[in-house]
């Protein structure tokens, strides 16, 4: 019995771990971005939008909202990322900076110009604005 509750209660919450956006500061000049724009960003491909120099926030690869924001929004499995990491190192290009939680990445993109990340859509406040959501 209590592995059915778990089960549900898993199911319940990685329904709501879909709901993730993509934030930058409120005053950035950032705004309405594209999903290349986004798979672009935190891969590294694309480091300006509009002259502006862009930050891409990770959260630890242990993090479930992490693993959700790989799997959802750039399309690819730890493994193939941890490859393709290692490519670019050779070329000089690092992974995205990381916080260690969502708190601490809020308070870096708050006051980080050009820092953009990814939160589930309820920790949005209004220092953030959303720039990109995934509609699947």
């Amino acid at each position: 019995m209590r592995n059915i509750v778990f089960l549900i209660l898993l199911s319940i919450h990685l329904s709501f771990a879909g709901d993730l956006v993509v934030v930058a500061n409120k005053n950035s000049s950032l705004s309405n971005l594209t999903k290349k724009d986004v798979v672009d960003i935190f891969l590294k491909k694309r480091l300006f939008i509009n002259e502006t120099k862009i930050v891409a926030v990770n959260l630890p690869a242990s993090n479930h909202i992490r693993a959700n924001f790989e799997k959802n929004f750039l399309k690819m499995e730890p493994d193939e990322l941890a490859d393709y990491w290692t490519e670019k190192h050779y070329y000089g290009v690092t992974p995205p900076i990381i916080q260690q939680s969502t708190d601490g990445l809020k308070a870096f993109i708050k006051h980080v110009d050009g820092a953009i990340g990814y939160i589930d859509r309820d920790k949005v406040d209004s220092d953030l604005k959303i720039v990109y959501q995934n509609t699947k």
